[in-house]
């Protein structure tokens, strides 16, 4: 393992403060990223940008770039222009990403949202970012109508996937204007302050918050790793030719030592690469690469960022201490649309980003992530991370999936573990109890209990919902009892 001290990552012990390197952006961030795009498409026309696995439509660059024209075009036809926002409800499909990039560069903004959200989550995103225009798949579109109803908007819908009738379709978008050749970019005034998407926080710690980011931060600026534990334990997986797999990069959430090797074991060769990313940042904030990690590390700071370790009073805490891990960078979040108390609490007078993560640098500039703040039990003065005991039992023959969370048992909070065990498996509680007993310290015991679950609950971005899984507790308690 190589040190990455003075070569990726600085350290300023006057300040108690890392940095990655001063590498600048592959393109100027004062401009337009629609218009970043349509150079982009310019490059290569002849070459495959995508591929539709389900259609097997395959578009080139060229043909993508035209799709984007014909649709920016056409939205502004209908009157839609810099400034409107379009909230998206839907998978990834033939035309979602041209429909992305026409807004772009129109500077329109793009509120995609999870296309597996109800009624009540959609109609808490729009009454924050009040859309202008909404597209969504066909089979949202009752859940997404109700909605708008329960907000008393009135935007127009239009349809992807199967035409509906009374619907407007995107494919009328790609209707031939004649005057594609002429097609300009609109004119961002300061690409720092309009912003290009709202993007939405996984909600693991209460209603989700609208992430305002600008065109700035997108050019300047990433599976989760239960997606891959997925994978890597499918029946199939020892029986499949993986060879083609080259590089492979998690985040999202943590990211163990064990699932770290046996991706490794499965895909001889592959390149694993950890990445520690942010929704507030556009994109990683620190990665793992080959020849520079550490077991349980997420890696080094990523170029222009800074980061610093800050106790629960502020203070600035020194190399190998734990603590909340504060970033700043260059370019950052604009705000949380229409909640300026927790855009306050989030980015601080400085410009440093309060990222709610508890961590630690080592000497030589590694980060490990321990766990959420707001996820960390406490119990008897002592600090426990749930990340640390679902590490100890994911390792257990027969667990699936696993859970960790706080239960209050005479009047403090313990942890308890929620389980998923695989298929046929002959798991039992005891099993699961002794490897806590054996490799963890006292105060980690399972005072809560194992309790042996259906299912475990995720946000939309694939990080454990733990305060799901603490209602869905209460709800088998509750039928018990009827």
């Amino acid at each position: 393992m190589r040190s990455p001290l003075n070569s990726l990552t600085f350290y300023d012990p006057s300040t108690r403060t890392w940095r990655g390197t001063l590498v600048p952006p592959l393109y100027n961030p004062h401009q337009s990223l629609g218009r970043v795009i349509l150079q982009a498409l310019d490059r290569y026309p002849e070459k495959i940008a995508q591929i539709h696995a389900e259609s097997d439509t395959k578009l080139t660059y060229g043909e993508m770039k035209l799709r984007t024209v014909r649709m920016a075009q056409n939205l502004s036809l209908l009157g839609y222009e810099k400034g409107d926002t379009l909230t998206l409800v839907a998978a990834n499909s033939e035309h979602v990403v041209p429909l992305v990039y026409a807004c772009l560069t129109l500077g329109i903004t793009i509120n995609p949202l999870e296309v597996t959200l109800p009624r009540v989550g959609l109609a808490h995103m729009m009454k924050t970012v009040k859309p202008s225009v909404v597209f969504c798949e066909q089979n949202s579109l009752g859940e997404v109508e109700a909605a708008i109803d329960m907000n008393g908007l009135k935007v127009k819908v239009f349809v992807i996937g199967e035409r509906v009738k009374g619907y407007k379709h995107v494919e009328d978008l790609l209707v031939e204007t004649g005057e594609e050749a002429q097609f300009v970019p609109a004119g961002i005034e300061d690409a720092t302050k309009h912003v290009a998407v709202i993007l939405t926080t996984s909600g693991s710690t209460g209603p989700p918050k609208a992430v305002c980011l600008t065109h700035a931060v997108c050019i300047a600026h990433m599976i989760v790793p239960e997606h891959l534990k997925t994978v890597i334990n499918h029946p199939q997986a020892r029986q499949t030719d993986l060879s083609s797999v080259k590089r492979c990069l998690s985040g999202g959430a943590h990211v163990s030592v064990e699932l770290k090797r046996n991706t490794e074991q499965l895909i001889s060769g592959v390149d694993f690469m950890i990445a520690y990313g942010y929704t507030e940042l556009a994109g990683v904030i620190a990665l793992s690469d080959k020849g520079y990690y550490k077991e349980g590390c997420t890696g080094v700071l990523y170029p222009y960022c800074q980061g610093k370790i800050v106790d629960d009073l502020g203070k600035t805490l020194d190399i190998g201490e734990a603590g909340e891990l504060l970033i700043k960078t260059a370019y950052t979040f604009l705000r949380y649309e229409n909640n300026k108390k927790a855009t306050d609490e989030t980015l601080d007078a400085e410009g440093w980003l309060h990222t709610g993560d508890i961590g630690r640098f080592d000497e030589d500039g590694f980060l490990y992530l321990i766990d959420r703040k707001k996820d960390i039990i406490r119990y008897n003065g002592h600090i426990i991370s749930p990340n640390e005991i679902e590490n100890v039992i994911q390792s257990v023959p027969g667990v699936l999936v696993v859970c960790v969370a706080a239960i209050a048992v005479n009047g403090q909070d313990v942890p308890a573990a929620f389980v998923l065990k695989s298929e046929g498996s002959n798991l039992e509680e005891k099993h699961i109890v002794q490897a806590v007993e054996q490799k963890l310290p006292s105060h980690c015991q399972l005072r809560g209990g194992v309790h042996f679950v259906e299912h475990i609950p995720f946000t939309m971005t694939g990080k454990k919902h733990r305060v799901g899984m603490l209602d869905l507790l209460q709800q088998k308690k509750s039928e018990s009892r009827q």
